[in-house]
């Protein structure tokens, strides 16, 4: 009798053991989970084309082309980015920003002799996720090219130069 009550506690103790542990591994799994490891944007990210203000033919891509995809990106003068703020996504064939901060105003470099400006106005959102702007997460409400509201198709914005 004394053996089969030995034999239930160390049962039971081992039991505990592994329950514990168990709750110990959940917690370190669940707070290692970090939902903002992919989305520490702080800003919307959007898609553009430059395209010709009459014949409405891509300037980028079209017949006729005046400008080479490498010569066409974004700028800023926000502190800490130099450089272009945006790439070429051949795939979609567009230009897409690069920017995960908010920034008002934007260069858009499209030749080494002509650049013009983009003006960006935001709806802040608060956000976690967002751990650089004390606004919140930047969603785009529209955009000025050169004075003159852009139009958006779909995920892109389209610049009429």
């Amino acid at each position: 009798m004394e053996n089969t009550k030995q034999i239930f506690n160390k049962i039971d103790t081992v039991t505990k053991r592994i329950k514990y542990s168990y709750i110990v591994f959940l917690l370190i799994i669940l707070s290692s989970c970090d939902p903002c490891v992919d989305n520490r944007l702080c800003a919307d990210v959007f898609s553009f084309k430059l395209i010709d203000k009459i014949s409405k033919q891509d300037l980028v891509l079209g017949p006729g082309r005046v400008y080479s995809t490498d010569s066409v990106y974004l700028t800023t003068k926000l502190p800490g980015y130099s450089g272009s703020m945006s790439s070429y996504d051949s795939v979609n064939k567009r230009f897409q920003s690069r920017l995960s901060y908010p920034s008002d105003t934007f260069f858009l470099r499209v030749s080494f002799a002509d650049t013009d400006t983009i003006l960006v106005n935001y709806e802040y959102l608060k956000s976690k996720c967002c751990e650089y702007s004390l606004s919140g997460y930047g969603q785009i409400k529209n955009m000025q090219y050169n004075g003159t509201m852009a139009a958006k198709v779909g995920e892109n914005y389209i610049f009429e130069k």
